[in-house]
């Protein structure tokens, strides 16, 4: 769209928004064909860009994805190095996640060596480049101060916000439910226009959230940021973190995979090597005792599965 159709990111802006991000995933042309999308090459990217300044937006991220199978080191970091040179302000890194997908058959040929060398190979030349974030944040920013993100995930992540979704598939969050729209499984339209124009709201689930599924949704959405603001937890919860989950708090700093950094506790360099196991300390009793009880196969794509459910 930014590429071929400049006026309606013009007409974006002049609606008052000033952020806008644009998911390129991949600069290598053989995989983003594979994955079905409209890639043309560098120029295209080029001229995305270009209207995308020309329009006057200053606040400008691009998405990035790797982990996917036979996805070359070389490859990669070429991808990181052309996105550099686009200079967005923000550069936000995917991991691939198979699950439902039509081609999650691939998820077996993908370890997780592989995914950290990857996730190092883009964090050492985006660091090298300007670009900062903390370990196990995946949005990195070259604006000092700026953590990156739209207004409402960083209140969303920070603060655990409730928040409305519109539109296909999308998620709401209240202090006490979770909820998907229509289309989420289906990622069908007319169902949820069906409901739309009958006046209903177009939820296809709901979720009641016991008090520690929704500790455990606000500390998974922490995560983003590799780190959890516990004064927010508190306000939040009425208890403090380290009273809560004692053990798991011992547990990480003991291990040396999270650290206090002032209102924060962050995950450290060799937490985010471990990036789903820390998350999954913090999963309700009821999920940990599921996933123990599941073999070593079983147990690792449903902690992959609920890692992204739960966020």
């Amino acid at each position: 769209i930014a590429d071929r159709e400049p006026e309606k990111i013009r007409a974006f802006k002049e609606m008052g928004i000033d952020r806008i991000s644009m998911g390129v995933q991949t600069t290598h042309f053989g995989l983003a064909r594979a994955l079905g999308r409209e890639y043309e090459g560098l120029s295209m990217l080029e001229g995305a860009v270009r209207n995308i300044r020309d329009a006057g937006f200053r606040r400008f991220n691009i998405d990035l994805m790797y982990g996917f199978a036979d996805q070359a080191s070389e490859t990669w970091a070429a991808t990181v190095r052309q996105t550099t040179a686009l200079a967005p302000e923000y550069i936000t890194l995917y991991q691939m996640r198979y699950k439902g997908t039509q081609i999650q058959d691939q998820a077996s040929s993908v370890t997780r060596q592989r995914v950290n060398g990857l996730r190092g190979i883009a964090r050492d030349l985006l660091l090298a480049a300007g670009y900062e974030a903390t370990p196990g944040k995946n949005t990195y920013s070259r604006i000092a101060s700026d953590v990156g993100t739209s207004d409402y995930l960083t209140e969303r992540v920070i603060k655990g916000t409730p928040y409305l979704g519109l539109g296909l598939g999308a998620q709401s969050f209240s202090p006490h439910t979770l909820s998907y729209n229509l289309g989420a499984a289906s990622k069908r339209l007319q169902p949820y226009l069906e409901a739309v124009r009958r006046g209903m709201l177009p939820i296809q689930d709901i979720y009641h959230l016991p008090l520690e599924v929704a500790m455990a949704k606000m500390i998974s959405v922490s995560f983003y940021f590799g780190q959890i603001h516990l004064v927010h937890f508190r306000q939040r919860f009425g208890v403090r973190l380290q009273d809560r989950f004692p053990d798991e708090v011992a547990f990480v700093l003991r291990r040396g995979l999270m650290e206090y950094v002032g209102p924060y506790l962050r995950l450290t360099a060799q937490g985010a090597e471990q990036f789903n196991g820390v998350v999954a300390l913090f999963y309700s009793g009821g999920v940990k005792d599921y996933l123990v009880h599941l073999g070593p196969t079983q147990a690792l794509a449903g902690d992959s599965a609920l890692t992204q459910k739960v966020a």
